[in-house]
């Protein structure tokens, strides 16, 4: 349990990280590389993913709202129960089978739905 809220860890590598149950709460994680990280309940709320790489992190249950995601390559993560009211997936490249878990999710917003591509 860590609290990095509001630090800038922008261009930083978070591979294989274990960042369950800590707070990003609006960090600045632009081109960040995260793959395989376990963040399972932290908070991420208004944290700046923007232009990160973001592969097979599992963010059960985080909060994500306010984050984003802008021009990020999102692929394999899992959102399943995360707070995704307000994230902004403007110009993101998402998988599709990341497409349908995160449109499965009841917070995202009716305009990112338009934007990520949810049917």
């Amino acid at each position: 349990q860590c609290n990095f809220d509001g630090k800038d860890l922008s261009t930083t590598t978070l591979s294989g990280g274990l960042m369950n149950e800590s707070t990003y709460r609006g960090t600045n994680m632009q081109e960040v590389v995260m793959s395989k990280a376990y963040a399972v309940g932290s908070d991420f709320s208004g944290a700046d993913f923007t232009n990160a790489v973001v592969d097979r992190v599992f963010f059960a249950g985080a909060n994500l709202s306010n984050a984003k995601f802008i021009n990020a390559v999102i692929t394999g993560t899992d959102f399943e129960g995360a707070n995704l009211e307000g994230a902004d997936f403007e110009d993101a490249l998402i998988g599709n089978e990341d497409v349908k878990r995160i449109c499965g999710n009841p917070t995202v917003l009716e305009d990112m739905r338009d934007i990520i591509g949810c049917r």
